[in-house]
């Protein structure tokens, strides 16, 4: 076995992102400690600490890219555990102007299936254990439960460990803030006599109520799930999972909140005017008492513009941009960090200066990684009125190209199908749009020019 460059790495937070960041860490540091404050999961059971475990959840497919890439064989995992994987034509929205297979532009037509962009439904439990199994048999790797970290330990402005409410002090070289959207990172930055970084905010303030049923037959619903984004203010979803459960779901916006209960959560579904969704409800049974989450705002930490950051410490994943989860872009972006750390840690490693000051390289990639998930949540939540914050004006030399490619794509027009699908399922950065001939194109469609 090759000698791990690096000693030991502690990770806080065991959700998605900090499982993920332990399979990388677990290429470059001799001990990698993920800490969790929760009791250890059972099974596929929704976690205490995830409030929306029982709720629906989106991987895109750059995230899935990334496990398969991180565990091979990840899809077979998937796929024996229960997981669906719904053909281009059994996933859709109901937009205003009809049925669609695409939720950021009107595409009547289903797009072409050339396995480049994989797509898997599963219950969040479930997706989550799947990697749980993987990186838990990892010889390098430790998953301590019920280990909740009181603090950071610190010297002359570097970290160098974290201290567990226990009073137990565990040392690392690196510590890994994967701990969600309420994330350490900044107490701890104002704990060290560092800058708080400057936030981006969006007040999207949205609720959804979503609840677990049993269709009476299960033959009524074979496409594997769909949106309903036709009301102009309120939502719904109904998706297949596991054990031939439906995940049913309905969602409104700036006080206008479904009911926690299950006759006005029918109620509110019928509300939205797609005979579809609430005729399938009507054919089954819910399985337990409804759960409500309600998200109030986005927020995108500008880790970035600091000028000074402490040593021996990272935030990811939420801990660095949280988003509207109505677009399901928060595990993928996780997933897309942690593969940005792999490259920048594969690089360091056979450099003499090791870690020191890796938040130079590692800060910009994370927020590289939030621009297209933060653009297109920032577009579909500014449309409507009521939203306010701050829109991402950086971006204002690529609108124009995303409009042009948006407009084409709703067109018919299948390379920019293409490639907005691949920007909207993180598969390739923002930056794509500036690659030929999209300028060219939109310069001209600007100009009236044909080409």
């Amino acid at each position: 076995m090759t000698a791990k460059r690096f000693e030991g790495a502690v990770v806080v937070g065991s959700g998605i992102s900090g499982l993920v960041t332990a399979r990388v860490l677990s290429d470059y540091f001799a001990h990698v400690t993920v800490l969790e404050r929760d009791p250890p999961p059972e099974g596929s059971a929704p976690r205490t600490g995830t409030p929306q475990s029982w709720h629906f959840h989106g991987l895109l497919p750059g995230g899935l890219l990334v496990l398969r890439e991180l565990f091979p064989g990840f899809t077979e995992d998937l796929l024996d555990a229960g997981s669906l994987r719904p053909a281009p034509h059994e996933f859709y929205f109901f937009r205003p102007e009809g049925k669609s297979y695409l939720l950021g532009a009107y595409t009547p037509e289903p797009w072409a299936d050339n396995g480049s962009r994989p797509i898997h439904v599963q219950t969040r439990g479930l997706l989550e254990s799947t990697v749980r199994r993987r990186v838990a048999a990892l010889d390098s790797v430790i998953l301590r439960y019920r280990a909740r970290v009181e603090d950071i330990v610190a010297s002359a402005g570097r970290v160098t460990g974290v201290r567990l409410e226990s009073g137990e002090t565990i040392d690392a070289e690196l510590v890994i803030d994967a701990t969600g959207r309420g994330g350490r990172t900044v107490q701890w930055l104002e704990k060290l006599g560092f800058e708080r970084p400057p936030e981006d905010v969006i007040e999207c303030d949205i609720a959804y109520t979503s609840v677990f049923m049993r269709p009476h037959d299960p033959s009524v619903f074979q496409d594997v799930g769909f949106f309903v984004a036709s009301h102009p203010a309120r939502g719904g979803a109904l998706v297949r999972m596991e054990q031939g459960l439906w995940l049913a779901a309905v969602s409104g916006r700036h006080g206008d909140y479904p009911p926690r209960d299950l006759a006005g959560f029918m109620s509110y579904a019928r509300s939205l005017d797609e005979p579809f969704f609430s005729d399938l409800l009507a054919q089954a049974d819910a399985i337990a008492e409804p759960a409500s989450y309600r998200f109030q705002r986005s927020i995108r930490r500008r880790f970035e513009l600091l000028e000074r950051f402490p040593e021996g410490l990272l935030p990811i994943g939420d801990a660095v941009c949280h988003y509207n989860p109505l677009y399901g872009q928060g595990m993928t972006a996780a997933c897309r960090q942690a593969r940005a750390l792999q490259r920048i840690l594969r690089e360091r490693a056979d450099r003499p200066e090791g870690l020191r000051e890796i938040f130079r390289d590692y800060l910009p990639e994370a927020y590289r990684e939030t621009r297209a998930p933060w653009l297109f949540a920032a577009k579909s939540d500014f449309a409507d009125p009521r939203c306010n914050g701050n829109f991402p004006s950086e971006e204002g030399e690529l609108l124009p190209l995303l409009d042009h490619v948006l407009q084409r794509a709703g067109e018919g027009d299948e390379e920019a199908l293409g490639l907005l699908l691949a920007i909207q399922s993180l598969i390739v950065p923002l930056e794509a749009l500036r690659r030929s001939p999209w300028p060219e194109r939109a310069a001209a469609a600007h100009s009236g020019a044909d080409i």
